[in-house]
């Protein structure tokens, strides 16, 4: 399913020089009660908890900038609850640049990030298959980007102009270097 890979995403944006501290994902996933995307394991263990390019924030399995990826994600998803209650007047962009709608009536949720704006990432969680499921990006309020590639997807296009009908920060440009920041976590 992803279109592009950690590999081609370090090409672009390469990783800090400090390795970021080892995530031992089971005891992770155990609390969650499912597995999380290898895409999303592999970025957080490449580049650690920081910032891509002064925007956007991806929690990683360690305790930043205010919470874990448990605690975040949950309340992530909880935030989403109003936007689900009336989809119809949510303006969507889809990856392979169609506009229609998504139905996620029903559907199960949990965040993976923010922009400094606000603007929140999530998971929908489609099946058992972490690797299957496509990310939704939001306003919270009227527009939705949904990628069908993951979340290293989502980023790379978004760098690159690969999702060129995305509706949140549509009319921000791409950097043109993009980067990383590395967050030192406290113990």
């Amino acid at each position: 399913m992803p279109k592009h890979t950690i590999d081609d995403l370090i090409a672009l944006i390469p990783p800090p020089a400090a390795r970021p501290a080892t995530i031992d994902w089971g005891p992770t996933e155990r609390r969650l009660g499912f597995r999380l995307p290898t895409d999303y394991k592999a970025l957080a263990d490449t580049y650690g908890p920081g910032v891509f390019c002064d925007d956007f924030l991806v929690w990683t399995g360690l305790p930043w900038p205010d919470a874990s990826i448990e605690e975040a994600g949950r309340r992530a998803a909880t935030e989403l609850e109003p936007l689900l209650a009336d989809l119809s007047i949510v303006t969507w962009a889809h990856d392979d640049g169609t506009d229609t709608a998504v139905d996620l009536v029903g559907g199960s949720f949990f965040g993976w990030g923010r922009s400094t704006d606000g603007d929140s990432g999530y998971w929908h969680r489609t099946g058992d298959d972490p690797d299957e499921w496509p990310v939704l990006v939001t306003d919270g309020v009227m527009v939705c980007d949904y990628h069908s590639g993951g979340l290293v997807s989502y980023l790379y296009d978004f760098w690159t102009g690969g999702f060129p009908n995305r509706q949140v920060f549509a009319g921000r440009e791409a950097p043109e270097r993009p980067t990383f920041e590395q967050v030192t976590v406290g113990s």
